[in-house]
């Protein structure tokens, strides 16, 4: 059967790239189940980032790109699950800091072994020049947005 957003080309570009994250999403937790871990796909950003240095919530945000309720989304699981703590700032009683706590820090070394091994995974399905597309695409877009050019169409 025909691939009805192949067929679509350029304008079938966001909802490919969604069906894509969604399968990749759905793999990562397969494989996290396989594992035994109480892990979703995209907490090892926050373990990765954290394991330099406690982060607030904007930081955060700002390192990854992520909007402001993504990032409390995603934090909000992992304290439930007891993977990171809230600890309010000693200068600024509005912001809190998010740091790992005992039970990431006893499981990094473990994911991490198995975050080597998932990327070797990733490696031989993709291929240097889809990461070297997206770079591509999110500069262009963080240079002028889809909108403003869209508006010079017209």
């Amino acid at each position: 059967m025909k691939d009805f957003l192949d067929s679509l080309e350029f304008i079938g570009l966001t909802a490919r790239i969604k069906r894509l994250s969604d399968c990749l999403n759905s793999e990562a937790r397969n494989m996290y189940s396989y594992l035994g871990y109480e892990i979703e796909p995209n907490w090892h950003l926050v373990f990765l980032s954290l394991k330099e240095k406690p982060l607030s919530v904007s930081e955060l945000s700002k390192q990854l790109r992520f909007s402001h309720p993504a990032v409390i989304k995603i934090t909000k699981k992992m304290k439930d699950k007891g993977y990171i703590q809230s600890i309010q700032d000693k200068n600024d009683f509005r912001k809190h800091n998010l740091s790992l706590t005992k039970k990431s820090e006893t499981m990094l070394p473990e994911f991490e072994k198995e975050w080597n091994k998932i990327k070797k995974v990733l490696i031989t399905v993709s291929n240097e020049e889809l990461l070297s597309s997206i770079k591509f695409i999110e500069t262009k877009i963080n240079e002028e947005s889809i909108l403003e050019r869209f508006k010079k169409l017209k």
